[in-house]
């Protein structure tokens, strides 16, 4: 074992804390060998780099992360020839943005791995991940009622040229088609009103991260485009906070509306 081995080492653990911090997944080819076995611990097993980064971004986007952080210390290294053991603890932070204010989970335990000397360099072969402790973050126990108290609503309307009016609801409904995987949007209604060119929006957010995601999306971006193209002024959209969800259970009427 020499100190250049150990110090590699070392940095791969690095590598992937920014990979992940900087949802460069991609980057994860970088850290662990092309067929590889990664435990995180509840049936969460995978066996690539590739299928590693599609599990962080999938979960992360699922809970509405905006920032994340991974740190790395005391680590311990015994390198045999072309193969290596380490173990190191961590911790992660993860930042979420809601309407009730900023929620921050925080997690910490240790990263047990296996690697192999590569001509690329040292490389991850086996990874078993242990979590020690949790601090904040979603209650699991809460009911998904409860959880739809930090959502909030976009409603109001703007108005455009009346005779292109026509024009922006279609292409609207083709963003939103187009959209329909997205995740956070709860509701996303844009009909015509009454008024000639006036246009009525009804959306509904899980987070502000997911709406601030939603916005930044090229897709979305060249919509706003085409929007300022049709004549579009007078915006009358209000933000509102839901507090408690429940069915509202409506006399005479056969469904819950």
């Amino acid at each position: 074992m020499t100190s250049q081995d150990t110090a590699e080492i070392i940095a791969v653990t690095v590598r992937y804390c920014w990979a992940l911090d900087q949802r460069r997944f991609e980057d994860l080819a970088q850290v662990f060998t092309p067929e590889c076995h990664a435990d995180y611990g509840a049936d969460h097993i995978m066996t690539s780099p590739q299928e590693i980064g599609g599990f962080f971004a999938k979960v992360l986007d699922l809970r509405g992360v905006d920032r994340c952080q991974h740190l790395v210390a005391n680590h311990e290294v015994v390198v045999d020839g072309d193969t290596a053991t380490s173990r190191c603890q961590y911790q992660s932070h993860y930042l979420t943005q809601t309407s009730a204010g900023a929620q921050v989970e925080d997690v910490g335990g240790m990263y047990v791995d296996s690697l192999r000397r590569t001509p690329d360099g040292w490389r991850i072969a086996k990874r078993v991940v242990r979590t020690n402790w949790r601090l904040g973050g979603p209650d699991p126990s809460a009911s998904s009622t409860a959880q739809n108290a930090s959502a909030f609503i976009v409603a109001g309307g703007f108005s455009v040229d009346p005779e292109r009016r026509a024009d922006v609801l279609a292409a609207t409904r083709d963003l939103r088609a187009a959209l329909q995987d997205e995740p956070g949007i709860l509701d996303y209604s844009v009909t015509a009103d009454e008024e000639p060119g006036a246009v009525r929006v009804f959306t509904r957010w899980r987070s502000e991260s997911d709406l601030r995601r939603h916005v930044a999306d090229p897709r979305v971006q060249e919509h706003r485009k085409a929007l300022g193209e049709a004549g579009f002024r007078d915006a009358r959209l209000r933000r509102f906070t839901v507090g408690v969800e429940t069915p509202a259970l409506i006399p005479d009427l056969p469904i819950n509306a």
